[in-house]
């Protein structure tokens, strides 16, 4: 269990196949079960280019070894911010949905300390949890918790929300950051 590098060449993909000059030249690391590997260091390094690997969207050219759970277990974060079309509780949540939060024991408690955790929650107050720009979702579910009746939102809207307001354009970069770092954290 883990994820472990050894003895890895990280080559590009191109024409050249596995003869294409390598980014970074017999890669060994190993990460434990429940560790979190944070990859950091000067543009054009080969950061993103580990992830594509372990990703797998990049083939491993050489004969190293890349051990790594199923990509069901890995949660990858992009350079770019990817917002989903719900509420400002779907954004830290996602790819979970409320419900599961709710069945595993999770509440706005837990997502109002971990938007305090990095310095937005001052959004709660600016939209509050349930805000969705485009729109409120419908009823899709009510369950009881400690005899309290909870209706159950998919405030997930389908469909092109092009030309639409969007959370990209609500937020600014350094919240949008900040906001996948809240998704990290839960």
């Amino acid at each position: 269990p883990g994820l472990r590098f050894e003895h890895i060449n990280v080559i590009p993909p191109s024409i050249n196949g596995p003869f294409n000059k390598p980014i970074l030249k017999n890669l060994n690391f190993k990460i434990l079960q429940g560790e979190n590997l944070l990859i950091y260091g000067k543009n054009g390094c080969g950061k993103t280019s580990i992830i594509r690997i372990i990703s797998e969207l990049w083939p491993l050219f050489n004969n190293g070894l890349l051990s790594k759970p199923s990509n069901n277990d890995i949660f990858y974060v992009s350079q770019k911010q990817y917002f989903v079309s719900g509420c400002l509780r779907d954004q830290i949540i996602y790819p979970l949905n409320w419900k599961t939060c709710i069945e595993r024991g999770d509440d706005d408690y837990k997502i109002i300390k971990v938007l305090k955790d990095v310095g937005l929650d001052y959004l709660i107050d600016r939209f509050g949890l349930n805000y969705n720009p485009n729109g409120k979702g419908s009823k899709i579910d009510e369950i009881i918790i400690n005899d309290e009746k909870i209706e159950l939102i998919d405030s997930y809207v389908p469909g092109n929300i092009e030309g639409k307001t969007t959370w990209n354009s609500l937020l600014s970069g350094g919240e949008r950051q900040k906001l996948i770092f809240a998704r990290i954290l839960f």
